[in-house]
């Protein structure tokens, strides 16, 4: 926000004594922004922090897949992370963004995904989507076959969730 864009708006929160220094034009602007801002219900803010979980879970199982095949994230993989950040980027906070970022360079363990599922108390749907993302991201080339399947199996023998059905 610009220092003008501030100044206007401590005096558009004062009141009356804009009119008295000349700014009615600009206080006016401010108080239709004020007006026109949208403050999230307790619903928005619900979804919103359903969304942070979705996304961080997402990105745990990611990172975790893609550190399976050679232990590391490439560059290829950083950008595929990056592109799931995108969907909150609009309402998320830095200290969300960087809890989210250091799971992307975290060694991920099944045991830290257990836990996030169970403290986010996912169901067998949400866990089912996050798969077939990861699905789709392997595709074709069956780079990452193999920690699907492990993941699948751990899921079924940890977590009692069959993602073969």
């Amino acid at each position: 926000m610009a220092r003008g864009s501030i100044i206007a708006l401590l005096l558009a929160l004062k009141g009356d004594s804009i009119v008295k220094y000349g700014h009615e034009r600009g206080a006016h602007k401010v108080k239709q922004m004020a007006n026109d801002a949208h403050i999230p219900s307790e619903h928005d803010m619900r979804m919103q922090e359903a969304s942070l979980a979705r996304t961080e879970f997402n990105i745990m199982l990611l990172t975790y897949m893609m550190n399976s095949d050679d232990g590391a994230i490439d560059k290829q993989e950083r950008q595929a992370l990056q592109q799931h950040l995108e969907p909150i980027l609009g309402f998320a906070s830095r200290a969300d963004l960087k809890a989210i970022g250091a799971r992307m360079k975290d060694d991920v363990t099944f045991a830290d995904i257990k836990a996030f599922v169970e403290q986010h108390e996912f169901n067998d749907i949400q866990v089912k989507r996050a798969m077939r993302i990861l699905r789709q991201i392997n595709g074709d080339t069956y780079r990452y076959s193999t920690a699907l399947f492990q993941l699948e199996q751990e899921f079924k023998y940890h977590l009692d969730i069959d993602l073969t059905a």
